[in-house]
């Protein structure tokens, strides 16, 4: 029997096995017609919904934007925290879901920055990046307003941040990576992660004219999570 199904929940569909797909396979990989076939419709089917496997690329990107902005949103419009506690809330948001979902992180990590895969984690980092500068760019504003950072441009201090954001996964990536292929603990992975998010976190203090120590990024938690070192 034939289901019918409405037009958001079929592009989901679509979206959804393409990203596993890609993840399986990487994205160069992937044909359409193995999404098509793994979907289980038409040809027509497929270019009802998208031109081509950029497009649906492209579809990827925006949704997985949208979450993060879904997630980011509530915390950006709230009148009782000063910019400061938003910013720090927003990487404890950020790291709450890693430690929840290592097992998802690390499989995307392995998908993302496999080299068969640029094109996907720079069109989905362009996307992230576009989605939160905004929100990021309002918090700044609000703690230059309060006094509390010290910055000429909020929305190029927010920018700024995120790029190096990019930086700093891309680092504890190769770790996480690099751990995960030798199936043990390495014992510098700890020590090189722990470097450059201090690194990481100085350097967006130093963009906000922010007092040193008053950013956290990443708690020590996720790091050991994400390089295997879980419960050490």
């Amino acid at each position: 029997m034939h289901i019918v199904k409405d037009y958001e929940e079929r592009r989901d569909e679509f979206l959804d096995t393409a990203q596993r797909l890609f993840t399986e396979r990487s994205y160069e990989e992937t044909t359409i017609a193995a999404i098509i076939e793994a979907v289980g419709v038409s040809k027509g089917a497929f270019y009802h919904y998208f031109a081509t496997k950029e497009d649906l690329l492209d579809g990827i990107a925006d949704r997985n934007a949208a979450r993060a902005i879904k997630l980011m949103e509530p915390l950006s419009e709230r009148n009782d925290l000063g910019a400061l506690d938003k910013l720090n809330e927003l990487f404890a948001l950020s790291t709450g879901f890693k430690v929840r979902n290592r097992e998802l992180i690390l499989t995307l990590l392995k998908v993302l920055y496999d080299d068969r895969n640029l094109r996907l984690r720079k069109r989905m980092e362009r996307k992230s990046l576009a989605a939160s500068a905004p929100l990021i760019s309002a918090i700044v504003e609000q703690g230059r307003a309060e006094g509390v950072f010290d910055v000429d441009d909020a929305r190029e201090a927010a920018l700024l941040i995120l790029q190096l954001g990019s930086s700093l996964m891309e680092r504890v990536a190769e770790e996480a990576l690099a751990a995960a292929a030798q199936g043990s603990r390495r014992s510098d992975s700890l020590s090189l992660v722990l470097g450059a998010m201090k690194s990481y976190t100085r350097a967006i203090e130093r963009v906000l004219g922010a007092p040193t120590g008053s950013i956290r990024v990443l708690g020590d938690d996720i790091i050991h999570i994400l390089i295997g070192k879980e419960g050490s």
